[in-house]
């Protein structure tokens, strides 16, 4: 009789895998919104390093010889190349953290096919 207290069920398997399966939609959804994210940050800050560069090169174009070239012209493009060198770098983290997601969501995709 008293094993007859200690029934132990378990989920059906179509419970499970609807479980499974909104369990895995829900991490798809949170990568889809990292990739979207990175990518709007990407665009908008190439569009500024783009400018930066260009406002450099426009200095650079317009002002005299580096050596008799105004000391704030030469401070000014030095901050803009600068500015411009960050981007580069931040731009080179947001392109490897993307490709990350990416590769995070075809991994998931894979798993989810077996």
């Amino acid at each position: 009789m008293a094993l007859g207290i200690l029934k132990f069920r378990v989920r059906s398997p179509d419970r499970d895998n609807a479980r499974d399966a909104a369990r895995s939609s829900e991490v798809e959804a949170a990568i889809k919104e990292a990739i979207e994210s990175v990518t709007y940050e990407l665009n908008g800050l190439e569009k500024r390093v783009n400018a930066a560069f260009g406002a450099a090169a426009h200095l650079l174009d317009n002002s005299a010889e580096y050596s008799t070239r105004d000391p704030r012209d030469e401070a000014e493009i030095v901050r803009y190349e600068e500015s411009a060198a960050a981007g580069l770098k931040r731009l080179d983290d947001l392109r490897k953290q993307r490709e990350s997601y990416i590769e995070l969501l075809e991994w998931l995709k894979r798993i989810n096919q077996s």
